[in-house]
């Protein structure tokens, strides 16, 4: 009692009161020039009494963990780069080089940790180390506009035919002849025969659609053509088989031969022909009759004349002009360039060329 704090040691550490920041000090420990203990300041004043803080000099504002220390005072993977400027904070440690030295850069970080395209593969194993941003490279840091599959030098990104076989030749798509089919007929275009086929029309095994081809050769297609094998005729607007060239009804499918009418034009002068032979046949019997007393050479060479005569006018008619009917049976012919049609019954047409029809030839 009566003694002031300069002359009081409380806690016997040794410093009187006065000086004694930390007053209350356990006995026989060591302490500071201000009476502290380690359990009882904070040095760097980071939150850690100095007793429990593995770094006691961390510098002011930079934040510590549960052991007092910072990030420049820590090295998490033991790379021998503190935290604060390690760039690969989980270094894997190797020596790749077996130089004896781990293979860690100033920056923290070994050659696996490194990715210079930022595409998630290290450099380590990206053969694409340039890959552009934003595109989603394979396990060995590839994207598609890297990589050719089919090495025909279009991109995969802009191949449209990945899997072009070798040494065929392709388009800026990327695709062969034998990939493609242009006109989408199910035939590619290297082995189709058309290739500008209309939008679902049945082909042919050579990818050809019906108004593609022309069988015969007439210069109509045999979509069109009703004779495709015949190249001299195409028309048959009925459909009775028969060609309107030929078809006295070629609007109507169930007749084609012309009906019976008087004949016309130049085949008045064949019947007429024929009556004026019958005429005169019929004067050289009637002659022969009333001369028969009178047998006399000049006689028979006149009948045999006025016989001949008769005889080469018939040849001569039937040579030219009248068709040889009994050689003919329910068909249609051309003869002496004349078309001529016969039916079951034995009638006799022609075609008139004048009035462009089927007319029934009269005797």
């Amino acid at each position: 009692a009566g003694c002031s704090a300069s002359q009081l040691d409380t806690d016997g550490d040794g410093i009187n009161d006065e000086l004694d920041q930390c007053p209350s000090t356990s006995p026989n420990v060591p302490i500071n020039g201000f009476g502290c203990a380690a359990d009882q300041r904070d040095t760097d004043m980071d939150g850690l009494n100095d007793n429990v803080d593995s770094c006691p000099n961390t510098p002011t504002n930079e934040i510590a963990n549960n052991n007092g220390c910072s990030p420049s005072q820590t090295d998490i993977d033991l790379d021998g780069v503190f935290d604060n400027q390690d760039l690969c904070a989980n270094t894997i440690l190797t020596d790749l080089d077996g130089d004896g030295n781990f293979d860690v850069d100033s920056a923290g970080c070994s050659p696996i940790q490194y990715d210079d395209d930022d595409d998630m593969i290290d450099n380590t194993i990206d053969i694409c180390p340039a890959t552009p941003n934003g595109e989603q490279p394979n396990s060995v840091g590839c994207s598609d506009s890297q990589l050719d599959e089919d090495m025909d030098s279009i991109w995969n990104s802009d191949d449209l035919c990945f899997d072009t076989p070798a040494g065929e030749s392709v388009d800026q798509n990327g695709c062969s002849e034998y990939q493609k089919d242009d006109d989408q007929d199910g035939y590619v275009n290297a082995e189709d025969n058309c290739s500008n086929t209309p939008l679902n029309n049945i082909t042919d095994d050579n990818g050809c659609s019906l108004i593609q081809l022309d069988s015969d050769g007439d210069g109509v297609n045999d979509y069109f053509d009703a004779f495709p094998f015949d190249s001299n005729e195409s028309v048959d607007t009925d459909g009775d088989g028969i060609t309107d060239r030929l078809d006295a009804y070629p609007l109507d499918e169930t007749r084609s031969e012309a009906e019976a009418k008087e004949s016309g034009g130049g085949f008045m002068y064949i019947v007429l022909a024929i009556l004026i032979i019958g005429i005169i046949g019929a004067l050289l019997v009637v002659r022969n009759k009333q001369e028969g007393g009178f047998q006399s050479q000049f006689s028979q060479v006149a009948e045999t004349d006025d016989v001949t005569e008769n005889n080469m006018a018939q040849t001569d008619y039937q040579s030219k002009d009248v068709p040889q009917i009994s050689q003919q049976q329910n068909q249609t012919w051309e003869e002496n360039g004349v078309h001529w049609s016969i039916d079951e019954n034995g009638q006799l047409s022609y075609f008139d060329d004048g009035t462009q029809s089927w007319e029934l030839f009269q005797q």
